[in-house]
């Protein structure tokens, strides 16, 4: 290639980057908020949501590992993702089985009815 030819290429390469960081600037909110509406990117987006009350249900605090294998499958079958934590609490190993955050409040009613109508007890924990 000669110095002529390599100076346009380079020329059009930072003319291409000039752009592409003018579009980003200036569509970047346009296109964040359609990715928060977006369901598959909306829990990458950060948003204001985040200053808001978030809640959690936990299903329960299990010594026993298959009490908390049965917990865990009677949720899944309902198609709830459950959070297992295990924690040292005076010296027993213990297993957290909670679900969420939830940071609206229809979604954490549609939890609750689900639960309660499989019998499944819960507490509503606020962060």
């Amino acid at each position: 290639m000669s110095s002529k030819n390599s100076n346009i290429f380079f020329r059009l390469i930072a003319l291409f980057f000039i752009f592409l960081l003018i579009f980003i600037f200036f569509f970047s909110n346009s296109i964040s908020k359609k990715l928060k509406n977006n369901k598959y990117f909306s829990n990458i987006i950060k948003s204001d949501e985040s200053s808001k009350i978030r809640y959690f249900v936990q299903l329960g605090v299990f010594a026993k590992p298959h009490e908390v294998d049965k917990i865990k499958a009677r949720s899944l079958i309902l198609g709830l993702m459950p959070t297992i934590k295990k924690r040292l609490i005076n010296g027993k190993l213990m297993t957290r089985v909670t679900l969420g955050p939830y940071i609206s409040e229809r979604s954490l009613n549609k939890t609750l009815k689900k639960l309660e109508n499989n019998n499944i007890e819960y507490y509503i924990i606020n962060e």
